[in-house]
This record gives C-alpha cells, structure tokens and sequence, in this order.
C-alpha cells in the first residue's frame, strides 16, 4: 500500500492504514481477471469536534457549567 495524500493528522492517518490492513486477507482475484494487482482510491472522511484533540474519547454534552479555576 502507499498513502498519496496523507490528512496532515498521523492519528487520523494511521486509523485510515489500520481500516486497510485489518480488512485483509483480501480473496484472490477472479480466474478470469488477467492481473495481480488493482489500483484502488479511497477516501476517509472524519467528523471531529475542534475542542477536542485527536483521539480523545467524546465528550457527554451536559447543562452543568464547567467550574473555573
């Protein structure tokens, strides 16, 4: 595998790697399909709350004010 178009993130980028690899092992190609290898695209797409750091669980949304110190 090659990643072309990293996300600029390494968290996201290796869970995008890890979906990849843990899929395998991928069933042999069709006798009648004449290659060994197939190009494939895909893209990743990732919802994250931007007061949240990558990788941090989610956070229970509550009505109670956050105390400050």
């Amino acid at each position: 595998m090659k990643l072309v178009s990293p996300s600029g993130k390494i968290a996201l980028d290796r869970a995008a790697w890890g979906a990849l690899t843990g899929a395998q092992p991928f069933p042999p190609f069709p006798p009648k399909l004449k290659t060994e290898t197939i190009r494939l695209q895909l893209c990743f797409s990732y919802n994250l709350n931007a007061d949240q750091p990558v990788g941090a669980a989610p956070q229970k949304e509550s009505n109670t004010p956050t105390p400050v110190n």
